[in-house]
């Protein structure tokens, strides 16, 4: 009867050690449950903090790169130069004084104007003259002065003779033409001398417009002097 309490002692108490095993490894396990539900919910919090970080970093580095574009997108835009309005600008009025040279013209004439001014009229006049009897007669002054004073001494001769005829007596008439011939000569040389001092350049056509008037009146003037 012992060795059945014993027994059943002995069981009653494996039993409830047993049970009591078994109950702290249910607590245990309850306990492992509810720590490993902590770590996961903190680790899901904690992946949730994660990402609602990183998600604002994304945003802000989502907000940083549209800065950036916006700042190259500005710098590349060219800046459009300043408008400039055009006007139209009226032709230009020609200058009259150009184009016809009038200033190179009245220079010109002043110039001329005063080479005649420095040179005297008489040397300017000789000059001429000199040209054209050069160009047209071909011959020296000396040589034409002597054919001009031959040519007035046989004209005047011939008109003294033809009014002496009506004038005086044949008789006188005859004496006096070898003397008024004589001094209408000698006349006639000094007239050419004193011309040939002064006017050298005397044309022929100068001499020729003598007339028989003035002719006569030279005739008249020896015969008062005589």
């Amino acid at each position: 009867k012992s060795d059945d309490d014993k027994t059943s002692s002995d069981s009653g108490k494996g039993s409830d050690s047993k049970q009591d095993s078994d109950g702290s490894e249910s607590d245990s396990k309850s306990d492992q449950q509810e720590y490993d539900d902590d770590v996961v919910k903190d680790d899901h919090e904690d992946g949730d903090d994660k990402f609602e970080g990183d998600e604002d970093r994304g945003m802000d580095s989502d907000d940083v790169q549209d800065k950036k574009t916006d700042v190259k997108m500005t710098d590349r835009t060219p800046t459009l130069p300043p408008t400039i309005e055009t006007t139209n600008i009226p032709p230009l009025i020609p200058d009259f004084a150009l184009v016809f040279r009038f200033n190179d013209r009245v220079i010109t004439l002043e110039n001329d104007v005063v080479k005649l001014k420095k040179n005297p009229l008489h040397t300017q006049v000789t000059s001429l003259v000199n040209d054209h009897l050069d160009t047209r007669m071909g011959e020296t002054k000396e040589e034409f002065v002597n054919f001009l004073s031959a040519a007035l001494t046989d004209r005047i001769t011939k008109q003294v003779k033809n009014q002496l005829s009506w004038i005086l007596t044949k008789e006188v008439s005859n004496f006096a033409s070898p003397v008024i011939e004589t001094m209408i000569t000698k006349s006639l040389n000094h007239v050419n001398l004193a011309k040939a001092s002064s006017q050298p350049q005397l044309t022929y056509e100068a001499t020729a417009t003598l007339t028989e008037f003035e002719l006569k009146k030279i005739l008249i003037d020896i015969m008062n002097s005589s």
